[in-house]
């Protein structure tokens, strides 16, 4: 990717800018994210779902989710910008507990305070486990770093340990866009019941 149309085959002219592919890895990911969310709310289940079911949790499941979608969108940011340009490390592994911890408040929050809602307690499920593998794949990518580091060209099986984990990270963003908007629909809380006319 240039960054421009071009008709010609020059090595300078055509090669790659490493800055557009960062930044068209975060906004790719954006917009899947935002995908989801528009799945979500012309699914069926959108559709056929009845009335918000009170939840005096609502607003905490719905401001964690939003924190959870800040840090993701900030992780990828970082973790993009530790792929091709080796910088940010800390601040990636940083960021990267703090998803864990958000993402496991969220997860276990829908999964366990929500028994009869079925879409948060298998999306909180689906969550939990996209994080698990995410967790083991970023922890396999940066042993796998610190392997090869000086290497080139990267073994292959190095690339696919780190195009996983972004791709598995794609899907944590999903789902946690995903967990977020359905409890917008799902929840009610109690101060937002309609009052009585």
């Amino acid at each position: 990717m240039t960054g421009y149309f071009t008709w010609t085959t020059s090595p300078d002219e055509v090669a790659p800018s490493t800055l557009l592919a960062v930044v068209h890895g975060v906004i790719g990911q954006l917009f899947f994210g935002l995908v989801i969310a528009m799945t979500a709310f012309t699914s069926n289940t959108w559709r056929a779902w009845g009335d918000p079911k009170p939840a005096p949790g609502a607003k905490a499941e719905r401001l964690l989710g939003a924190i959870l979608i800040v840090l993701l969108v900030l992780q990828l940011v970082h973790g993009a910008l530790q792929r091709h340009y080796s910088v940010g490390l800390l601040v990636h592994i940083t960021g990267a507990v703090l998803v864990v911890v958000f993402a496991v408040m969220s997860g276990l929050r829908a999964w366990g305070l929500y028994p009869d809602i079925g879409p948060l307690r298998r999306t909180g499920l689906i969550l939990l486990g996209l994080l698990l593998l995410q967790v083991i794949l970023g922890i396999c990518a940066l042993v796998a770093a610190g392997m090869t580091e000086g290497i080139s060209p990267r073994p292959t099986w190095d690339v696919i340990l780190t195009t996983a984990h972004q791709a598995v990270g794609a899907l944590v963003l999903a789902a946690a866009v995903a967990l977020t908007v359905l409890s917008y629909r799902m929840l009610e809380a109690p101060s937002e019941a309609a009052s009585p006319a």
